[in-house]
């Protein structure tokens, strides 16, 4: 998704500061995203103040000009924002095995049933919707449709597990049966996908099989 950087508190630089000290400031800024994953993503980087309304302006004008905001301005019906709710709520309780973070494709359209979305269709157009804006992840393929996640870092933290090389070590120090099927893993990077339970002992296999796609 498109990034739009804004510095604030651009009332508190001293008047003595002249503006090409300002523009080196703001291109200082600039230099220092050079280089990151989400550089392309950077569309503008601007400075403004709340309190007096500076560059305001600015910023308006390029929320104005969408051309780059997937679906910005576009009307959300009212039961999405409820399946929204639904899902913070969710993913806010606590649980030790991660079922709060996610969820079947199928308990999403009863949710969703209970937001006033009766048709399947509108569901899966949400959650595309919803995935493409970053809320959450689901993917509508064969092999992947069938799971979605409502908290990201509940992704991260098992792509975590498959490429850090010390969660590697404890699972294989940990394992009984398969520890050259982990060595394997260690020295070429290939996942055998015997380990997944050990992996990922706390999914069902369906789960495992839907991270992996």
């Amino acid at each position: 998704a498109p990034i739009l950087l804004v510095v604030t508190k651009a009332d508190l630089v001293p008047e003595v500061v002249s503006e090409a000290q300002r523009d080196a400031r703001v291109a200082a800024i600039k230099a220092s995203l050079r280089g990151k994953p989400y550089e392309s993503q950077i569309t503008s980087v601007l400075s403004v103040s709340s309190k007096t309304g500076e560059g305001m302006d600015a910023v308006r004008a390029v929320l104005d000009d969408n051309s780059r905001l997937q679906y910005y301005g576009d009307e959300v019906p009212l039961k999405w924002f409820k399946f929204q709710k639904l899902v913070k709520e969710i993913v806010a309780r606590d649980s030790d095995d991660g079922s709060n973070r996610r969820i079947s494709h199928e308990q999403a359209v009863q949710i969703a049933s209970a937001c006033g979305i009766a048709e399947e269709p509108e569901v899966d157009t949400m959650l595309q919707r919803f995935h493409d804006v970053g809320f959450l992840l689901w993917h509508d393929q064969p092999g992947t449709r069938d799971l979605v996640v409502l908290d990201v870092q509940w992704m991260l933290d098992h792509m975590t597990e498959l490429l850090c090389q010390r969660c590697i070590t404890e699972k294989y120090e940990e394992s009984m049966e398969k520890r050259g099927v982990w060595s394997e893993l260690q020295t070429s990077g290939r996942l055998g996908i015997e380990l997944l339970p050990e992996l990922w002992p706390g999914l069902v296999p369906w789960e495992r099989q839907s991270l992996l796609k």
